[in-house]
């Protein structure tokens, strides 16, 4: 799995020149090297060589800087704008480049940091220990490791309205409760959104394409993930690993390997998810209890793949035209049982080889008003003997170029069919 550790993918810089001392210059107009903004300001336009950056000493005031670059030369050990048990505050129209963190958020709550600019930093921006922040209609491109890395205990957290692309690492990574990422563009990272070691996020109409591993990835639970798009990744375009999250209405096209794989989940929904044109359309690994409805997965290799799991719910969907099955229930040397699932009202035609294809180890599950029609093979394909006291009503399983049903006779094999018609 295409998972970085975050102790290892950035380092929380601390050092002396967060602290405000009284003999500290007051930055003012036109700011200086180690100068600190007490009180509201506006930069003049410019570019400002401040090698150790300047500091926000006051709680409750606006810094404008009026579209200056506060820029970094030397190299070290340096924040651009370093925020440190400030409360209340604005940070707006600032141009940081070459530092550390381009703008560092430490033990400082209900601040607003809006369009700033944070390129080519090792981390464009910094926020850890920091409850209730606003961080919107930024840019943080082309930085080393993060664009935007909200770290722990940085809870109700809104991220919106910023591109985070072009960035060594992730795009976005967030590890803290109740945030809300929504409308960014996070392409061409190694990975786009990331999410760990966390939970309840709101992840809402972003974009996250083009990117060396995930588009957006959850090692979290209880997450809410909507009208998204993510295309085009080198590895599966959404990826979850986590139970209770709630998955609707996103697009995950031509991803080399999944649209969405879900693994190790109880209790996720999917619903009205379009997953076109990647390895497999959606994938599953065992999961348990998880409700899958009205998603499309066409001209993937296989359009909806299941590994492992019981008790879950596949209704309304639509698996046409892939290149290889419609939907795959088990796999060779797959040991995880599939147990006690129900596939209703599913359609799985035009596919190069069969509608529905069922590998091993699977027993105990209801087929039920499935239409698998026009494939070049089977419409509903048991492959292997393993599989017994699976129930089949009312599908039809018909004009298809081999036969409706491909059954196998063995010691594991039972199967009732009821009212189901194939041809």
């Amino acid at each position: 799995m295409f998972l970085i550790p975050l102790f290892l993918a950035s380092v929380n810089f601390v050092s002396a020149t967060h602290t405000c001392f009284p003999t500290d210059p007051e930055c003012g107009p036109t700011p200086i090297n180690n100068c600190k903004v007490t009180q509201n300001t506006t930069f003049n336009p410019g570019v400002y060589n401040l090698d150790t950056g300047i500091k926000i000493c006051a709680s409750d005031i606006t810094l404008d800087c009026n579209g200056a670059l506060i820029n970094r030369s030397l190299s070290g050990l340096a924040n651009g704008i370093t925020l440190h048990i400030v409360n209340g505050s604005t940070i707006k129209n600032c141009n940081i480049r070459g530092y550390v963190k381009g703008i560092y958020i430490d033990n400082s709550d209900n601040n607003v940091f809006e369009n700033n600019t944070a390129n080519l930093n090792v981390d464009g921006m910094y926020l850890v220990y920091s409850l209730n922040n606003k961080i919107v209609s930024s840019t943080v491109n082309a930085n080393t490791i993060h664009g935007i890395f909200h770290g722990a205990f940085s809870n109700n957290t809104a991220i919106d309205n910023n591109i985070a692309s072009s960035n060594g690492i992730y795009g976005i990574v967030s590890s803290s409760l109740n945030t809300k990422i929504s409308n960014n563009i996070a392409n061409s990272n190694s990975g786009g959104i990331f999410i760990t070691y966390s939970s309840n996020h709101t992840i809402i109409n972003n974009t996250a394409n083009a990117n060396t591993g995930y588009g957006i990835s959850a090692y979290s639970s209880y997450n809410i993930i909507e009208n998204n798009t993510a295309n085009l990744n080198l590895h599966s375009g959404i990826h979850i690993d986590g139970s209770y999250n709630t998955l609707i209405n996103n697009i995950a096209n031509s991803n080399q390997y999944n649209g969405i794989f879900i693994y190790d989940s109880n209790g996720t929904i999917l619903v009205d998810n379009s997953v076109n044109f990647n390895g497999n359309g959606i994938s599953f690994y065992r999961i348990y209890n998880n409700v899958i409805i009205g998603n499309t997965a066409n001209n993937n290799a296989v359009g909806v793949a299941i590994s492992g799991g019981s008790n879950n719910i596949f209704l309304n969907n639509i698996a046409n035209s892939n290149q290889y099955n419609g939907i795959v229930v088990g796999g060779s040397g797959v040991f995880v049982p599939i147990n006690n699932n129900t596939f209703r009202n599913n359609i799985a035609n035009y596919n190069s080889r069969s509608g529905f294809h069922i590998e091993w180890n699977v027993h105990n599950n209801t087929f039920i008003n499935n239409t698998a029609e026009f494939n070049q093979q089977h419409g509903f394909n048991i492959a292997n003997s393993w599989t017994n006291l699976n129930n089949l009503t009312a599908n039809r399983f018909c004009s298809n170029n081999q036969s409706g049903g491909g059954f196998p006779i063995g010691p594991f094999y039972d199967i009732f069919k009821q009212g189901t018609s194939s041809s």
